[in-house]
């Protein structure tokens, strides 16, 4: 008896490609960063200024490392070996959970004794960069996953290769695109305005020749930051385009999927994973370069904003699975919305936090960066709470196996 041919899984092949070409990547970009790093800390001597090579060269390879068990199960799925899908039901072990925080703030408390002591001791920072940015994103995942189906690790590993790999470039193109146009439309009505054009000139220049002193830049800067349609601008872009669109392409990895999401569990549980895979993408490339007089604030703010993609993507993925299994568009449109006005809210006070320093006394933009320290503490809370929710509301009558076939 012929049997028949089997048909080529093209995700499969699909996700070697992207995460061969993402490793290639990352571990040439990598080691360019570690050469140069090297290079430079022999030549002028080892200082803060050449950290962000060694950061980079580290990010890098992490990223390497978890692009190669998506390749490894995207090899065994062709090989006609497929995995099985269970329900993990419960919460995760609280003592685990308990010990990775505690692992996180020392993690935190070392770095800032190194910072400290300066000179090589800087070195130690590469990979404790991993353990402040990778350990939140771990624990939100595990929580939030605790009692939605478990997809096959074929599956899981290829949402993340590709949230990896094409989510961030696909972002990053089109925010430039969507920036560089305002530019350009904002130079074209600017251009009927020689005064306009004649200040900007002056203060670019003044820039220029700052060196980038911070007191220089502050009084430069200022007085357009004061301005009602600048302040208006900047919030529009970072606030509202900015969330519309990171909304729109974060759950890019759930497409390829659409006929293999059963059911809205499994599309919040893969929304969740394309959230964590774009939030570690996004905050090793901040961390990697910041300074370090704020490390540690830093990496907490950027751990509240991976609980944010992680919130807001998983929602757009259980909105997605219910208009394709179920036609329920009113949900998509809800979650879809409710992402997009989180994100807004955590990006305002966001840009308020850095704007305070330029804000016009008494004004409303300035009392509002006054309290965003407050408003954002209550917004993680939230999402804290909106994640555990989901949760729970997406695990009632799913506590069972499934055994299918990846």
């Amino acid at each position: 008896m012929i049997q028949p041919a089997r048909q080529p899984d093209f995700l499969s092949l699909a996700q070697i490609l992207i995460s061969g070409i993402g490793i290639l990547f990352f571990l040439s970009a990598g080691g360019s960063m570690l050469l140069l790093g090297f290079v430079l800390a022999l030549t002028n001597g080892f200082s803060s200024a050449i950290l962000p090579f060694f950061n980079a060269a580290l990010a890098a390879t992490l990223l390497s490392v978890l692009l190669m068990p998506p390749i490894y199960y995207a090899v065994r799925s062709l090989s006609g070996y497929h995995s099985e899908i269970s329900l993990p039901c419960g919460k995760p072990r609280r003592n685990l959970l308990v010990s990775l925080f505690v692992l996180w703030g020392l993690s935190l408390l070392l770095g800032e004794i190194l910072i400290r002591q300066g000179g090589w001791m800087l070195l130690g920072i590469p990979p404790l960069l991993i353990l402040v940015v990778g350990l939140p994103l771990f624990v939100i995942v595990r929580i939030g996953q605790s009692e939605t189906p478990a997809a096959n690790l074929h599956r899981d590993w290829g949402t993340i290769s590709f949230g990896l790999v094409i989510t961030p470039a696909v972002v990053v193109l089109i925010e430039i695109a969507v920036i560089i146009t305002i530019l350009v439309l904002a130079t074209v009505l600017l251009a009927s305005q020689p005064e306009i054009m004649e200040k900007l000139n002056i203060s670019a220049q003044r820039l220029i020749n700052s060196e980038m002193n911070p007191e220089v830049v502050q009084r430069v800067i200022r007085p357009y930051l004061q301005q009602p349609g600048v302040l208006f601008a900047i919030l529009a872009i970072g606030a509202g385009l900015v969330p519309v669109i990171e909304e729109l392409l974060k759950p890019l990895a759930l497409w390829p999927l659409i006929h293999r999401i059963k059911s809205p569990q499994e599309g919040f549980r893969v929304g969740i994973l394309c959230g964590a895979a774009f939030a570690l993408f996004e905050s090793m490339g901040i961390m990697t370069t910041t300074a370090m007089g704020n490390w540690a604030m830093l990496a907490i703010a950027r751990a509240g904003t991976g609980l944010l993609h992680i919130v807001t993507t998983g929602l757009v993925g259980w909105g997605l699975a219910s208009a394709w299994q179920r036609e329920q568009y009113l949900r998509l449109g809800s979650a879809f919305l409710l992402a997009v006005v989180l994100h807004s809210v955590w990006n305002i006070f966001g840009l308020l936090i850095g704007l305070v320093p330029f804000l016009e006394t008494d004004s409303v933009a300035l009392r509002l960066g006054e309290i965003a320290p407050l408003a954002l503490v209550i917004l993680i809370s939230t999402l804290f709470l909106l994640l555990t929710g989901c949760n729970r509301r997406l695990s009632v009558g799913s506590c069972h196996q499934i055994p299918l076939k990846g």
